[in-house]
């Protein structure tokens, strides 16, 4: 069987392969939300580029088998700087780049041809006719057959793994409850006792209609601020305090409600909503995205008591596992979830100009990190967050 590498250039065309993505979604038992069609679609709309400084243009491969069977989708995109002049710096990378949003960045996958159709993939872009200075990959699954015909390519400097923790959900319960470390058994136990003891009750409701995620996302959208601006505690940024991230996160969790995709958790005490979480139900899993809460309830540890609530619900629900999202941290690991690596690296062009092009960028990209570190420790960046690497 033969492979065909199909190149995206315009957003007609990456319309007109919906149906496409679709039957390759099913048959990859995909379980992330960003590798979505209307993940993609919905990403390249709202945050591609077109500016002086940056102009970001599609380039998004679709692999076929000789039967005409999807096998690969690599939501891609060439990224010019500046956008004209004689010298430009190109590369190509996948879509996401931006504040934290899409959190994983990866192809989606035919499991049945995993090998031949990365292969291809990597074939087709050592052959182009306007070769960019070099590639960003991601999302590239550490010990996957992926990573072993990049290995066979030799040309892919691998740099930093991005850690995601997906817990395995048991049958029922009392039995996932009881498999739990002792000190999340003693949190839980705490978290619901606490409002016990003060006569408090809480009500626990899914938001799954497309007419009800609108007002629900922009509760969460509320919450998640206020969170962020919590003090004498670890910081979470306000990862949706733009408007445009806003937009996107509103219209692409109706879309995929529509698909009976996106859920939205809340927890409501005397009829105020005090803490939220987004959630995607892909097949048997459950993708946990973002949270939000009210300060006024944090004394109640009610960011823990949503997030069991959620999980309660899906092992009532026969989901098999929850995806506690990406990010290396105790709020995470202390479930026991089993970690997958998701591997980073660059592909630079062999050529003089693609091996100058690269070293350039980088230590203009070290020069900004420098200069913003410098600028967290005066306070002049206004948040003393770190650069976003997306």
């Amino acid at each position: 069987m033969t492979y065909i590498v199909h190149v995206i250039h315009s957003a007609a065309a990456l319309a007109s392969l919906k149906k496409d993505w679709h039957a390759l979604e099913l048959a990859s038992r995909n379980a992330v939300p960003f590798r979505t069609f209307e993940w993609v679609e919905c990403w390249w709309r709202h945050f591609a580029e077109s500016k002086m400084v940056r102009r970001d243009l599609l380039e998004t491969r679709f692999v076929r088998a000789s039967d005409g069977t999807p096998v690969l989708a690599a939501p891609m995109m060439v990224t010019e700087r500046p956008s004209r002049g004689p010298v430009r710096l190109r590369s190509l990378r996948f879509f996401g780049t931006d504040p934290n949003i899409t959190e994983i960045r990866s192809v989606l996958l035919h499991p049945a041809h995993e090998a031949e159709a990365h292969r291809a993939l990597i074939e087709d872009l050592a052959t182009q006719s306007d070769p960019v200075h070099w590639v960003e990959w991601s999302g590239v699954v550490r010990g996957s057959v992926a990573e072993a015909e990049f290995v066979t390519a030799g040309s892919v400097e691998w740099g930093r793994d991005v850690p995601d923790f997906v817990l395995p959900l048991a049958g029922d319960w009392d039995s996932f409850r009881k498999g739990l470390r002792r000190n999340v058994r003693e949190s839980l136990r705490k978290c619901y006792n606490s409002l016990k003891r003060e006569g408090l009750t809480f009500e626990f409701e899914v938001v799954s209609d497309p007419d009800d995620i609108g007002p629900a996302i922009d509760e969460f959208f509320e919450l998640h601020a206020k969170r962020s601006r919590m003090t004498g505690t670890v910081h979470h940024p306000d990862v949706f305090q733009s408007p445009a991230t806003r937009a996107f996160l509103s219209e692409v969790t109706t879309l995929l409600a529509h698909r009976g995709v996106t859920r939205v958790f809340r927890l409501r005490i005397g009829g105020e909503v005090v803490a939220t979480r987004v959630g995607f139900v892909m097949h048997d899993s459950l993708y946990l995205y973002y949270s939000g809460f009210d300060p006024a309830w944090a004394k109640y540890s009610v960011a823990t008591t949503v997030l069991a609530e959620a999980l309660k619900w899906a092992i009532a629900n026969g989901l098999l596992e929850a995806n506690l999202a990406t990010g290396d941290d105790v709020s995470k690991s202390r479930w026991g979830p089993h970690e997958v690596s998701y591997r980073e690296g660059v592909q630079v062009h062999t050529a003089l100009m693609g091996r100058l092009a690269w070293s350039g960028w980088r230590l203009a990209q070290r020069a900004h990190r420098t200069k913003f570190a410098q600028a967290s420790l005066t306070g002049r960046n206004g948040r003393g967050d770190p650069p976003s690497t997306r």
